[in-house]
């Protein structure tokens, strides 16, 4: 078998019982990897009902068959499972060293299930996992469990791990990856905590084959290369170099995505990073891009203290704690940034779930007395103590922890005219009314708000890709031709997070769609035709669906908010009722789903799903 080991490793903490499960090359070709295969182990072995932190829960972490190829990106992996907050379908992405270190020990993937007695950590190196005691990280923050681990096992091996929040159980913990990625959103973490499993380390020597090395060297080079040239600016100025152009073209979220544009962006953006506190720049395993930021601030200088060791935010974190909650201290987003990586905790959520108390303060309907202090937008020291709150899990935090969900439904009255989340998924940092197609992945994506579901309409303002649903160039402000766009995209990003690598070597046009189904042709030598290709994709995305149909969720709409226009374009700037309704009306005939958003059968049989059907 080429591009994979063909393991499977099981790991059960209520009986402390390791297994390996050899996974079939049929059954390769027809999933592929990362987020198809965890689909399908949670459709298989999740029963219906099933509360996300209970024993049974799955925890699933995949790569997939261009892990360790070389190629930039190729270090991502996944997590899947179902999300504690949300109580659907969940998955989480992160780069760094983990994934081919995964894969280098003899497995392709990694499922957790059961609970231990006492906390535990994984040690998987070289086709051997061991159980092993963590009794004394129990209370870490993330960096000191990784200095811990490797310490313990006396070589660099590459950790993740929850920190105190994870412990807590709060809904919006993540897991931490290398100290400073994250597989961030849907609430892993709590999952993890609920399991006591505090982290996974893994280091290995094995070697993966190739079906055909010398041709995917030589492809691999020359795409390496290319996607550094393509990606200067993210290399330069990291993720954050995106605040300045997002804000000129008002679709950059602030204060609660009440605006698309904010008159402070110089004071966030990504170059001002690169003029005030950044040190260094950072990259994941054989990447030319190194978007990456590592940041400085000392409490004498900048008023917050914050360590290299933590990395530095990206975009979202710097939306989702600068323009949406109007705060204009870089440095305090830093040092968010940093809390948010010490204890464990989705910045995006986190952000979202602030701008909402900060609006609910404002319209009378939480009061001081509630939260326990005074904190306004563009306060960056209650900012930061509210944030403290809800990664310690006390007073008001407990609360805000929830998600803006509950604490829409807790409030009633308006409150959920203001919160911003899809299925329970706090919105990220991409302003839809300015790209109406993303507005329909946002409805659609079978997370919930999520901005890495599908391409964006900006996107395909400056470039056409018929594979992709996009044969001509793209009005961001217009419905015509996007549910097609949002359902090819979205195919395109579930086969992308199947294989997987990272959406910068190809959703910024760095790798074509032939070239990406020629990498994994040589890899793996299935010999997959184009319409193969994308079928695993969609085949994918539609078992996701199915396990939300499962679980109830049907739901296919977008909040309150935005349904009302943006104040800097009001003539265009929003997404009518009658815009949303076409074109989910559209995407669901492309789709194969009926007009009450529920999976025809024969959808289900053409993708070869029917032993998964309800």
């Amino acid at each position: 078998m080429f591009g994979y080991n063909g393991k499977i490793l099981r790991v059960d903490l209520s009986r402390e019982n390791i297994k390996e499960e050899k996974l079939d090359e049929k059954f390769l070709r027809k999933f592929m990897g990362g987020t198809a295969l965890g689909a399908h182990y949670l459709m298989k072995e999740t029963k219906k009902g099933l509360h996300p932190l209970e024993n049974e829960a799955i925890l699933f972490f995949g790569t997939g068959p261009l892990t360790c190829s070389g190629l930039p990106g190729h270090s991502r992996f996944i997590g899947c499972g179902k999300s504690p907050l949300t109580g659907i379908w969940g998955e989480a992405h992160a780069g760094g060293f983990f994934s081919p270190e995964l894969k280098k020990s003899g497995y392709d993937g990694l499922i957790v299930t059961g609970a231990a007695a006492q906390p535990k950590y994984l040690w998987i190196h070289d086709g051997i996992c061991e159980i092993k005691d963590a009794m004394r990280l129990w209370g870490m923050y993330t960096g000191d469990v990784e200095k811990e681990i490797r310490n313990e096992v006396g070589i660099k091996a590459e950790v993740l791990s929850i920190g105190p929040a994870g412990e807590k159980q709060v809904p919006i913990a993540n897991i931490i990856v290398d100290r400073n990625r994250a597989l961030g959103r849907c609430g892993f973490g709590a999952l993890m905590g609920a399991k006591k499993l505090k982290a996974i380390a893994a280091k290995g020597t094995g070697t993966v084959e190739w079906a055909d090395p010398k041709n995917l060297r030589e492809k691999v080079r020359e795409l390496a290369r290319r996607i550094g040239k393509e990606n200067e600016n993210f290399g330069k100025y990291g993720t954050a170099g995106i605040v300045k152009p997002l804000s000129q073209l008002a679709i950059l979220p602030t204060k609660n995505f009440q605006n698309g544009s904010y008159e402070k962006a110089n004071d966030i953006s990504g170059e001002k990073m690169v003029d005030t506190i950044l040190v260094r720049r950072d990259t994941c395993s054989d990447c030319t891009i190194g978007c990456k930021r590592v940041v400085k601030c000392t409490k004498e200088v900048h008023g917050w203290d914050v360590s290299e060791e933590y990395g530095g935010p990206e975009y979202e974190t710097v939306a989702s704690f600068g323009s949406l909650l109007l705060n204009s201290s870089l440095p305090a987003i830093a040092r968010a940034n940093q809390i948010c990586n010490m204890y464990g905790v989705d910045t995006i959520s986190a952000g979202v779930i602030i701008a909402f108390v900060l609006e609910g303060l404002e319209r009378g309907l939480i009061s001081e007395k509630d939260v326990g202090y005074r904190v306004n937008w563009g306060d960056e020291k209650g900012i930061i103590r509210l944030l403290e709150d809800i990664v310690e899990n006390k007073g008001f935090g407990t609360i805000a922890g929830k998600g803006v969900k509950h604490m829409a439904q807790m409030l009633g009255k308006d409150a959920g005219s203001f919160a911003v989340q899809v299925k329970g998924l706090e919105v990220a940092m991409h302003e839809p009314r300015g790209k109406k197609g993303l507005g329909l992945n946002y409805a659609t994506a079978n997370r919930g708000g999520c901005h890495v579901a599908s391409y964006h309409d900006t996107f395909f303002t400056k470039n056409t890709e018929p594979l992709l649903g996009a044969p001509e160039k793209m009005d961001r402000y217009g419905i015509e031709g996007k549910a097609r766009m949002i359902a090819k995209t979205q195919d395109f990003c579930v086969l992308g997070n199947s294989l997987i690598v990272c959406q910068f070597t190809h959703q910024y046009g760095a790798i074509k769609v032939p070239e990406l189904l020629q990498l994994v042709n040589l890899a793996t030598g299935f010999d997959y035709s184009l319409e193969e290709f994308f079928e695993i994709g969609e085949r994918g995305f539609i078992l996701q669906r199915m396990f939300n149909e499962r679980e109830g969720c049907i739901e296919d709409g977008l909040p309150p908010r935005f349904h009302t226009p943006l104040p800097e374009v009001t003539d265009k700037g929003v997404i009518t009722h009658e815009e949303f309704t076409q074109m989910l009306s559209e995407y669901y005939s492309i789709r194969g789903i009926d007009p009450n958003g529920r999976i025809k059968n024969e959808t289900i049989t053409r993708l070869g799903l029917d032993a998964y059907k309800l």
